[in-house]
């Protein structure tokens, strides 16, 4: 079972070109190109221990189009902000 903390995720995702807003019960990250916002967003709760499969694997397809094998490869820099990009290009869902 993969787990995360939530401080794993905002650094790992703040490395690879997210940009945090802090809120009141959680972080928002949103990706950043060419220093604008793009539609691709997660949310990280302050409350939370650790992120388990279920959680991450929301996280994961739902809202930054990835398996659950490649955000965890995203958050440890195994995968870089680069690649990232490319495969959301490759599946129509940012221009690269």
């Amino acid at each position: 079972m993969a787990t995360r903390k939530p401080s794993e995720i905002r650094a790992g995702l703040k490395r690879k070109g997210f940009r945090e807003e802090p809120g009141a019960r959680h972080f928002k990250l949103v990706l950043q190109r060419d220093g604008k916002d793009t539609h691709i967003f997660t949310i990280v709760s302050h409350g939370h221990n650790e992120y388990g499969d279920g959680l991450l694997g929301l996280m994961s397809r739902q809202q930054l189009r990835l398996s659950k094998a490649d955000l965890l490869r995203l958050i440890d820099c195994s995968m870089s902000e680069a690649d990232y990009v490319a495969h959301l290009a490759e599946i129509g869902v940012l221009h690269g």
